[in-house]
């Protein structure tokens, strides 16, 4: 099973409808190929994982990436992992932008509300999967 891991930058903000459609066709093919992961959304930024078979992960990051509502599309942590981490999930997802801090799993909105960016994460990757493992637990999924 491969992990990747990457954060982008929204081309436009994207609004509460926007979000449902992407999310409504990410789960779709997520299912279709099965891969599994969650997406984050804060002030116009994406932080997503996507696992499953590798070949079929790193076809849909290129595609990703070649999307144009995405732009500064950079990987974070790529590895291989014994199992998948987010089972079940063709993709969770938590639009932070519009969460309660309290809603937030425990220890989490101080990381993620403080730097919403890829290079905050690049410098800890450890704490951003774990911070993405606390938001499986807490089964913050819409």
């Amino acid at each position: 099973m491969f992990q990747l891991v990457y954060a982008s930058s929204a081309t436009r903000p994207m609004t509460p409808s926007a979000l449902e459609a992407l999310l409504g066709t990410a789960r779709s093919k997520n299912e279709r190929l099965g891969v599994t992961g969650m997406l984050l959304y804060r002030d116009a930024r994406f932080v997503q994982v996507l696992e499953g078979p590798q070949h079929t992960v790193r076809t849909l990051y290129d595609t990703i990436r070649a999307d144009d509502r995405h732009t500064a599309v950079i990987p974070l942590r790529e590895r291989l992992v014994d199992q998948r981490e987010f089972p079940g999930w063709a993709m969770g997802f938590s639009d932070l932008d519009r969460a309660r801090p309290e809603t937030l799993p425990d220890g989490c909105g101080p990381f993620l509300n403080d730097k919403f960016a890829p290079e905050h994460f690049r410098k800890a990757p450890d704490r951003l999967h774990q911070t993405l493992l606390q938001f499986r637990s807490a089964a913050v999924q819409r």
